[in-house]
């Protein structure tokens, strides 16, 4: 698996989701637990901060313009080296090496592309191939880290024969019916 080909591949898939939501819709709740579009955004740009800093001159980092496309695109290059994606790092209290790092990062960014593209009322569909493999991510994730207040939510019910993206987001916690509430009305 050419995990940097994939995390730039989500990146690209969320930065286009993101591309096209207006500043009037960045409060609009999202299928991720609590959280609004802006605070899904900031999420990932500090998550995108915080893998560079693990890399990277902090002065590099504080030099980039805070946003998901500037710094994805850094994360992306930064992890593209062997050395680096075989080194140990600390996420969360866990020791993983850069290619484990950067399979969660990539599961992450995706699903979030999402939850952002579905809050602002966007059809977002994920290749086959990329939701399969985050789902392969996802459904390795330990389930003491799944449910309220923890990394990740509890799977949600789909039926077997769902189509693979569905899969991924029930997998990931998410409700694949979801809609904003003044959509849900209409």
């Amino acid at each position: 698996m050419d995990v940097i080909a994939l995390v730039r591949r989500a990146d690209a898939a969320t930065g286009a989701v993101i591309e096209r939501v207006s500043e009037d819709l960045l409060d609009e709740r999202t299928p991720c637990d609590q959280w609004a579009v802006r605070e899904i955004i900031d999420h990932m740009v500090t998550n995108n901060q915080d893998l560079l800093r693990k890399v990277r001159d902090e002065s590099y980092v504080d030099s980039l313009a805070a946003d998901f496309a500037t710094t994805s695109r850094a994360v992306a290059d930064a992890y593209d080296d062997p050395t680096v994606l075989d080194r140990t790092f600390d996420l969360a209290g866990f020791q993983l090496n850069g290619q484990a790092l950067m399979v969660v990062h990539f599961a992450d960014v995706l699903v979030h592309g999402w939850d952002i593209g579905r809050a602002v009322g966007l059809e977002v569909r994920f290749d086959d191939d990329l939701a399969a493999a985050a789902l392969r991510v996802v459904q390795g994730f330990p389930e003491h880290l799944r449910g309220p207040g923890k990394a990740f939510a509890h799977p949600q019910p789909v039926p077997e024969d769902a189509p693979i993206q569905a899969q991924l987001l029930a997998f990931s916690g998410r409700d694949v019916n979801w809609a904003p509430a003044q959509r849900q009305a209409s």
